[in-house]
């Protein structure tokens, strides 16, 4: 039965000589599903596209485009758009379940299985996803501590193909790996994380190589999806105080006061952001020993 369902892999990607490969071959090799790779290269200048079109010539359930952006390399709001451009030349009605994962991963054997497991157990199911690891400096592999388990991390979304076309697929915004789960939540698809599920993840996060754009890019984002006040400070105040991954206060505070400077457009509708702020504040409430 597996074997029948057919999953579409979209895969954004920028000068990754060091590690698409290593993705790719762990992809293509996973047992018992049956998967097409499209690899959406955004303007490499690196040797990305020679090892992608040598291992498309393998493999034919693997393709290479190209975009005509050719920007640097931007996270958020530039990889959906990235996505978005692969997924506009295919019928997505061809396909069971479509994934978005980045280009610097190692996935397990069984990874696809496990999450294909997962989607036949509830039809109900829209989204679902492993969980980061990361190296250490003496090499080891360790669970990375930056999301919480309600959320499934932008770089290894897998959706059911109804739920995603239910949402109108993702948006080209920041935080757009959050605003999908929220319109998910309001058209009542479930999504999972699975903490257990590991896949090695070899690039640092922004939260640590800069997290004054981060910083700013998590606020944008609570700008975005429309949060109220309140969900706005407390997020804040968890991000900047809370946790192993702090990011500088006032550097997220910029960022959701540009989205009101300069009118920004908003990515969830006022129905679909009532939905979001309350249960953001009933995860709060949980947190503090309430029901």
């Amino acid at each position: 039965m597996r074997q029948e369902r057919k999953i579409l892999i979209v895969i954004p990607c920028k000068n990754e000589e060091s590690t698409v490969e290593t993705t790719l071959i762990s992809l293509l090799q996973q047992d018992n599903c049956s998967l097409e790779i499209v690899l959406v290269d955004d303007g490499s200048t690196d040797s990305t596209a020679e090892i992608v079109e040598r291992l498309a010539t393998q493999y034919d359930n693997l393709t290479y485009q190209s975009t005509a952006f050719n920007k640097q390399r931007e996270s958020g709001a530039g990889i959906a758009r990235v996505v978005q451009y692969g997924l506009s030349k295919i019928d997505l009605s061809a396909y069971d379940y479509v994934a978005k994962f980045d280009a610097d991963l190692e996935f397990p054997q069984g990874y696809m299985a496990a999450c294909l497991e997962e989607f036949e157990n509830d039809s109900r199911l829209g989204l679902v996803g492993g969980s980061c690891s990361i190296q250490t400096e003496d090499g080891t592999w360790t669970p990375e501590n930056v999301t919480n388990h309600d959320h499934v991390r932008g770089a290894l979304k897998m959706y059911r193909t109804e739920a995603f076309l239910d949402i109108n697929g993702i948006v080209a915004a920041t935080g757009w790996d959050t605003i999908d789960e929220h319109k998910l939540r309001y058209k009542n698809w479930k999504f999972k994380s699975i903490p257990t599920l590991y896949v090695k993840q070899f690039r640092e996060t922004n939260a640590a190589t800069d997290p004054q754009k981060m910083g700013r890019k998590i606020g944008l984002s609570l700008y975005n999806m429309r949060y109220n006040l309140l969900v706005v400070l407390v997020s804040i105040g968890k991000r900047a105080f809370v946790g192993n991954s702090r990011l500088p206060l006032m550097s997220m505070l910029s960022g959701y006061l540009s989205g009101h400077k300069n009118s920004k457009p908003r990515f969830l509708t006022k129905a679909e952001s009532k939905v979001a702020n309350e249960y953001r504040m009933s995860e709060y409430y949980k947190k503090l020993g309430f029901k």
